[in-house]
């Protein structure tokens, strides 16, 4: 793409973003004088549910990292309530050494560039040496709690 073309297209999203902003400003004014209309006890009402949005949040992340915690001491995935631990890994790799192990070792999954996710597929669960893998537990909390 060469500089007029690509001054063309930041001068149309910037058009965009100008009808955009004039937009989502007519929402919210519209937005104001409904909740100016609203009554005290629905305003409280507003309030509440945000508030108990926020508490349930910090309990769940509270339960989450009680449960990270209790993993990493048991390794059980298991943790009760329905709780459970799901390990995923992140691979950290420099694209040009994956690139260059590929066209030896897996051509199929290079085109103009590497098949990414085939490449992590095949790097997950093989060792190579330019490869770092690091799993990271993550806990799942049920929709609906057993009793433990």
């Amino acid at each position: 793409m060469n500089e007029e073309n690509l001054k063309s297209k930041i001068s149309d999203r910037i058009a965009a973003i100008k009808h955009d902003r004039v937009v989502l400003a007519k929402y919210e004014l519209e937005w104001e004088e409904k909740l100016n209309q609203l009554t005290k006890e629905e305003h409280g009402l507003i309030v509440k549910i945000s508030n108990g949005h926020e508490l349930l949040k910090k309990i769940e992340d509270e339960v989450r990292n009680f449960s990270l915690d209790l993993y990493n001491i048991t390794k059980d995935k298991k943790i009760g309530h329905g709780i459970m631990i799901k390990i995923f890994k992140s691979l950290t790799y420099d694209k040009e050494d994956a690139m260059q192990w590929a066209s030896t070792n897996m051509p199929v999954i290079l085109t103009h560039s590497i098949d990414k996710k085939k490449f992590d597929v095949y790097a997950k669960e093989n060792k190579l040496d330019f490869v770092d893998v690091k799993e990271e537990a993550k806990p799942f909390l049920p929709k609906e709690f057993k009793d433990a």
